[in-house]
């Protein structure tokens, strides 16, 4: 098989519900997506579809009163056989393993400027948090790479 043609992340029956006063809200409703190595998966509709629901669902960050069915496949983790794959349904929202994926392996672009970066925090000091929590513990070396990251996109 051709290395592009191996698949990083795959979702089954996804589905979101939101078990509301008024009723059940049926957010998502069966999705199956597949992501392959090198390639771009674009998800595309009208307001109010289930796009980013899809995406919080993947994450498993969906607000409450919300419920993640299905199976959502992470294929090709550190320490882990290609062939068995971390289903991310099963996995605690605030676990260790969500978290360390959340940012990690996987992360989202939030649609709504407001949500992407804090505006009473440097995008320095942003784009830090998320390499002490990926990638080192060293406040010196976070600052480096973060420096290193902003350079290479002329900021």
């Amino acid at each position: 098989m051709n290395k592009k043609d191996k698949v990083i992340l795959e979702t089954k029956d996804l589905k979101v519900y939101f078990h509301l006063d008024e009723g059940l809200l049926k957010a998502v409703d069966g999705v199956d997506l597949v992501i392959k190595k090198g390639k771009t998966l674009g998800i595309v509709g009208e307001s109010g579809c289930g796009k980013s629901v899809t995406s919080q669902a993947i994450l498993r960050i969906v607000p409450n009163p919300g419920k993640v069915e299905g199976e959502i496949l992470l294929y090709e983790r550190d320490n882990q056989p290609a062939d068995q794959p971390v289903d991310l349904c099963k996995l605690s929202n605030q676990g260790r393993e969500i978290r360390s994926i959340r940012g990690g392996d996987i992360a989202m672009i939030f649609q709504e400027p407001m949500k992407a970066f804090s505006p009473i925090h440097t995008i320095g000091n942003q784009i830090m948090e998320g390499i002490l929590l990926h990638a080192t513990d060293n406040d010196d070396e976070a600052y480096k790479i973060a420096v290193d990251v902003l350079k290479k996109v002329g900021m």
